[in-house]
This record gives structure tokens, C-alpha cells and sequence, in this order.
């Protein structure tokens, strides 16, 4: 049976784990726009508030949140990167599961981070319900998305380095995007775009409110 997107996907991310480890694990602490946002969102949180890291890949993100006193779990779809999370951070906190069934308890985060994620996911509002449902009233989410540069949505494939394999990406508008927000119920406090000339997508940062 051939293998959907999805799929596909998550195998070239197994394949890739310990070369994505190795080229970008840290560039979130390289990238001042990253490192800055990322601060922004962990300020929201007093210690031992719980959070959970939807798509926490290699678990860099995921051991700073720990290091800040917050209570961080993550979750992935791909095995092999969390083996790789799995030697930053303690293995009870990490769980094989996707962005669109999080097996928890309604109203279980006080906040949701979610980094390079949703343009992965096919069913995007349904992301976005499972996320207000596990956050608690008044919750912060925070989620850097690539979206298109135009009015449309694209889909388009990236190969990975070493024949690794593939990653499929749905490149929504902004306007799409923020229609789901609004439908699901969650509300737009801050909003940062970065344009790249170079590229068919933009990345855009998004903190919001339950």
C-alpha cells in the first residue's frame, strides 16, 4: 500500500533524527528572533507550571523549558527524533503522539508551545481544537508556523540532506490561519512575520489566549 504524506514525512524525519541533532538542534539559541520569543513565552510561567511541546523533535527546546523551572512534557510523531530527545531530557516526559489526538485530560497545560510543526499537518483546525482543549482557561499558546507568501495555500516537498528522505509542508495564508484561531476560540495577542526573498513561505510567530 503506498504511504500517504504523512507518512512519508515521519519517515524521513526517523531516518534524519541524529543529522537534524547535529545541524539544527541548538539554532534556536543562534537565532535572536528565536531565542528572544521563546524567552518571551517561558516568562508567562511561574515555576513548576506545566507545559507541553507539541512536535518537541530532538528535545532542545524542550531541556531549555526545564532548565527555566517549568514543568515541560513532549510529544512527537517520529520515534527516532525522540530517541535523540531522549539523551537531553528524561524519557518520562517524551510520548510518541500526534498533533491532532493528544491523549490528555481537558484543561491539563497552563501553556502549549508548538515550533515548525502545523505546516506538517493535514487536518490543521483540528490541531488547533486538541490544543484549546487541553489548555487551561486563560493558557498561553505560542506557535511559529511557515505560512505562503500570497493568498493561497501551497503544498510542496523539501528533500532532506543524504538522501534522508522527504518532508511534506501545506504552506497556508495568514488569513486561513487566523480564521481557524477565531473559529476554535482562541485569541490573537501578538503576531511577528519574517520574510524570506528567498523562499515561497514566511514565518510567522503567533502568541495566543484561551
Amino acid at each position: 500500500m503506498k504511504k500517504t504524506a504523512h507518512e512519508l514525512t515521519t519517515d524521513a524525519y526517523n531516518a534524519f533524527a541524529q543529522q537534524y541533532e547535529k545541524l539544527w538542534g541548538e539554532s534556536f539559541q543562534e537565532n535572536k528572533t528565536d531565542y528572544f520569543l521563546l524567552q518571551k513565552f517561558c516568562n508567562n510561567f511561574k515555576k513548576e507550571q506545566k507545559v507541553l511541546e507539541v512536535g518537541c523533535g530532538t528535545g532542545n527546546v524542550l531541556q531549555f523549558l526545564l532548565s527555566q523551572g517549568i514543568n515541560a512534557y513532549g510529544i512527537d510523531v517520529s520515534e527516532g527524533m525522540l530517541q535523540e530527545a531522549a539523551k537531553h531530557v528524561p524519557k518520562d516526559r517524551l510520548s510518541v503522539m500526534p498533533a491532532t489526538h493528544l491523549a490528555f485530560e481537558d484543561e491539563s497545560f497552563d501553556g502549549i508551545l508548538s515550533r515548525w510543526v502545523l505546516q506538517h499537518v493535514e487536518n490543521f483546525t483540528l490541531a488547533m481544537q486538541e490544543k484549546y482543549r487541553v489548555l487551561k482557561k486563560n493558557g498561553i499558546c505560542y506557535l511559529a508556523i511557515h505560512i505562503s507568501q500570497d493568498n493561497k495555500t501551497h503544498t510542496c516537498w523539501h528533500a532532506l540532506p543524504d538522501k534522508a528522505g522527504r518532508l511534506y509542508f501545506i504552506l497556508r495564508s495568514k488569513a486561513s490561519i487566523e480564521s481557524v484561531f477565531q473559529k476554535v476560540g482562541f485569541t490573537i495577542t501578538s503576531c511577528e512575520i519574517q520574510v524570506h526573498a528567498d523562499k515561497n513561505d514566511r514565518d510567522v510567530h503567533y502568541f495566543l489566549k484561551k
